[in-house]
């Protein structure tokens, strides 16, 4: 399984080490390279073949695990669902349902996410859980959150669920190193019976794809923008089993709730707009550990007035590891020498 985990990596590695005619980094994130090699932007041909791959990798799959006929028949939503339905757990306490989902209905592109791309590092994390870790995948215990308005208008209620449009409040990482391992192993074509793997592996090996293939996640949509970038921020930072998002994804997050109140016809301008979000998300946070701190704050509003392009390279270093571990760590952004360096801002469109 190590060797399969390896050639995953390696797949994932040789497309997003491209670069440009001027030698600059050709993606910038995981996103940006899938969009790419699926030429979305040249139509829907590559994803409906995707799509079909993906199908008879489950039926490959199953057939090597021998499933039994109600794991073969596991549910899977097809449509938008209405109001959040709420299931009651075994101690009478209500929870959020689970929605059982399949990879190839997750958007992969970077407006799927609410807080944008997922840092490279955290893909190849998660492909090393799938592949490696003891029990592989586990949005059954920890769903992802989803969204179907990110992205995308919301569609009505009981409208089929199109192929990679339901988009990801929190667990994008997850979504991205699920396809990734499924999409490797479908192009070589591991689960077929006459592939090089045993019996034996392609039966270890298609349980741990199954879980990639079959999601899990949860809808807790909120009544505005604001509110929903409270609820996935917090969330996100208090999880005990991930880290505080960049600021990068913060900046991409509150982006979102000034681009609404822009498009409901504010006349405050953007800065401005920014400002009072972030000073509205920490009124609103009773714990310290989960409001945005100075530091934080600082870079984000640094990085707002920064062009698309710095961004973008910004995005390529911290991609490789842990903003902290990198040339830029996140407390250079919010250093003084550097406000005072800084040349002026730029102005968004």
């Amino acid at each position: 399984m190590t060797a399969i985990c390896q050639l995953t990596q390696a797949w994932l590695k040789q497309q997003t080490d491209q670069v440009d005619e001027e030698n600059q980094p050709k993606f910038s994130d995981v996103p940006s390279m899938l969009e790419h090699v699926l030429q979305v932007a040249n139509g829907d041909v590559l994803t409906k073949q995707l799509v079909a791959n993906l199908k008879e990798l489950e039926v490959q799959c199953l057939k090597a695990v021998k499933a039994k006929e109600a794991v073969k028949k596991a549910p899977m939503q097809a449509t938008v669902p209405a109001d959040p339905q709420v299931e009651v757990e075994s101690e009478g306490e209500a929870a959020s349902a689970k929605f059982p989902l399949r990879v190839w209905q997750m958007g992969f592109r970077e407006s799927y996410s609410f807080k944008g791309a997922s840092s490279l590092y955290a893909v190849v994390e998660v492909i090393k859980t799938n592949l490696l870790g003891a029990q592989g995948n586990q949005t059954l215990k920890y769903p992802i959150e989803v969204l179907f308005d990110c992205g995308q208008a919301r569609p009505p209620a009981g409208s089929p669920i199109r192929d990679f449009s339901v988009g990801t409040a929190n667990g994008f990482a997850v979504v991205l190193g699920s396809l990734v391992c499924s999409m490797v192993a479908a192009q070589l074509g591991w689960m077929k019976p006459d592939s090089r793997l045993s019996a034996d592996l392609r039966s270890q090996l298609g349980g741990r794809l199954l879980k990639c293939l079959r999601l899990h996640g949860t809808y807790s949509p909120k009544g505005d923008m604001r509110s929903q970038a409270q609820s996935i921020l917090s969330t996100k930072i208090q999880a005990s089993n991930r880290s505080r998002p960049t600021t990068l994804q913060m900046l991409y997050a509150f982006q979102r709730v000034v681009t609404a109140e822009v498009d409901a016809g504010t006349r405050k301008a953007r800065g401005t707009l920014l400002q009072e979000a972030l000073a509205a998300y920490n009124q609103r946070e009773q714990l310290r550990s989960l409001k945005i701190n100075a530091d934080e704050l600082t870079a984000i509003k640094f990085l707002n007035d920064r062009s698309p392009a710095f961004r973008k390279l910004l995005t390529v270093v911290w991609g490789v590891e842990r903003p902290a571990n990198t040339a830029a760590p996140m407390n250079l952004l919010s250093s003084e020498w550097l406000q005072e360096a800084a040349p002026n801002p730029v102005s968004e469109p």
